[in-house]
């Protein structure tokens, strides 16, 4: 919810509206604390709502939105009949069109969806190349850096700071971690989801405390009244969903999401599923690959990937396919045997298959609900596999799916789903897309109300202490919040000190009248 000012600060009204507006019901010191809170919470969190509702939006439509933009490259006109044409033969005609290029990762579509080839061409930049699956032809190539999804996907994740985001600031004493500008955005971002905690719960109070002396403002015709109703009305659905989102996004977070990981792995609790005897991250891989706006799948992601075992030797009664190696790299098996070994396998495609980048390195062959809607695990995550293929054996090194997820990931692969809209069919989708445009409307209709109510030359924040001494309650749930999420707790600490500040000067101001 956004800054529901739902009584008026008496002081701060114009006499016009005073006159005009019926007697206010005296809901005590909390109710105006909550409100007070309230509004400091959405001067934090509206300015970064805001942001991920518009890029949510963006991602949410990436697959006609991406293609829209670039006609004619992402999407192909499919044959009535006819078979598409080998993965190796499309494969070639990529390393045709571009000489000396290296190729690590494809992303095989489905329905009208053109195969996307990254590569890193000879001069060191990186590109999806895609390629008409019937006729083995290339349509074009696209900066990935610059697709709408990607960038959406950038901003929705830690409000990248343009070109510097990685220049370091400074070094965590206590972690030893490096500091970017990249890291101080997803900790604007975990910092406006903690406050969009206590926003949406005072929200809540808020609504409910104050339902009787607004409905009465209402059937009065009070200025500005039904604004407000309506923005209750609004936010009393939203923030159901507010609290939802923010709760399966908070394990992205670089700082409360690490911490509670590095406790609780090994506990059986853990974020992560655990590939013994493997000796790299998966979701790293993809991070080098950078080619779509579709991270590891969620308990994949720090699931480290086995190794090959250097045999070039073939596997007994292993196909090794006819044409050039994957990749045009000697003594790697192809791409059609890479394809060939997790259908063996079981894995349902279209895949999305990321190529050796080390010697020792395996194919890892992907079915998740990730890279394209055509494969069922994106409407079902219980479908997520990865299989490893050795690049020189074609033998399966490791398989890693839903089923050996912990508890917890299960869970968390699952709220994940609806926050991207992909649970439920359409209706999860719909209902995504309109909690963007909804958290839109709170994120201006808060404001609005702020700014025809604020005293000239005033904040405007509405007047309350939280009575702290009154209900130690209070100061429980406050130390309870700020210890599960410290970034909060500190925030808090900022806050407390500027209202301790505030009330003084008041008070000084009173003693001098």
């Amino acid at each position: 919810m956004s800054t529901t000012l739902e009584h008026p600060v008496t002081p701060a009204l114009p006499t016009t509206e005073r006159a005009e507006s019926p007697p206010i019901e005296r809901t005590g010191g909390l109710f105006r604390a909550f409100w007070r809170w309230h509004f400091y919470a959405s001067i934090i969190v509206i300015p970064v709502f805001a942001l991920l509702a518009v890029t949510g939006l963006v991602i949410l439509f990436k697959w006609q939105i991406d293609p829209a933009l670039n006609p004619g490259v992402m999407t192909v006109s499919q044959p009535a009949y006819g078979a598409p044409a080998a993965a190796s033969r499309q494969e070639a005609a990529v390393l045709a069109a571009y000489p000396g290029a290296t190729i690590s990762a494809v992303q095989f579509g489905g329905d009208d969806r053109a195969t996307a080839f990254t590569i890193d061409t000879a001069e060191g930049a990186t590109r999806n190349v895609y390629v008409n699956p019937w006729t083995a032809k290339v349509t074009g190539d696209l900066d990935p850096d610059k697709l709408p999804s990607n960038v959406a996907t950038e901003i929705h994740g830690m409000i990248i700071f343009g070109q510097i985001a990685q220049v370091e600031l400074f070094t965590d004493p206590v972690t030893g971690s490096a500091f970017t500008l990249g890291s101080i955005g997803d900790r604007i971002i975990e910092l406006a989801a903690c406050w969009g905690i206590v926003m949406t719960l005072t929200g809540y109070y808020l609504f409910f405390k104050g339902r009787r002396g607004r409905l009465r403002r209402v059937a009065a015709g009070a200025r500005g009244a039904v604004l407000r109703h309506r923005h209750g009305l609004v936010g009393v659905v939203t923030g159901i969903w507010i609290l939802l989102l923010v709760g399966s996004g908070l394990p992205w977070t670089g700082l409360w999401g690490a911490k509670v990981q590095s406790v609780v792995t090994g506990s059986g609790f853990s974020l992560w599923g655990e590939d013994p005897g493997a000796t790299s991250g998966l979701g790293d891989k993809l991070d080098a690959v950078g080619n779509t706006s579709a991270p590891a799948p969620w308990a994949e992601g720090a699931a480290p990937v086995p190794q090959s075992d250097g045999d070039m030797g073939s596997m007994p009664g292993m196909d090794h396919g006819t044409g050039q190696s994957a990749g045009g790299v000697e003594g790697r098996i192809s791409l059609d045997t890479v394809m060939a070994v997790a259908m063996r396998d079981g894995l349902a495609g279209p895949y999305f298959v990321l190529y050796p980048s080390e010697k020792d390195g395996v194919f890892s062959v992907l079915a998740d609900m990730w890279h394209d809607r055509s494969t069922p695990a994106y409407a079902d995550t219980t479908l997520e596999r990865v299989v490893h293929v050795d690049q020189y054996s074609g033998a399966v090194a490791g398989r890693y799916s839903f089923d050996e997820y912990s508890p917890v990931a299960k869970v968390v692969s699952q709220t994940i789903a609806m926050h991207e809209g992909q649970r439920f069919g359409s209706l999860n989708f719909v209902a995504s897309a309109l909690f963007c445009v909804t958290i839109l409307v709170l994120c201006v209709t808060g404001p609005i109300m702020w700014w025809r109510r604020r005293p000239k030359g005033s904040l405007g924040a509405p007047r309350g202490a939280m009575p702290l001494r009154a209900r130690p309650w209070l100061l429980v749930a406050l130390v309870a919040l700020g210890l599960f999420m410290p970034l909060l707790g500190l925030s808090l600490i900022v806050v407390l000190a500027v209202e301790l500040l505030l009330l003084r000067r008041r008070r000084a101001e009173h003693a001098s009248a």
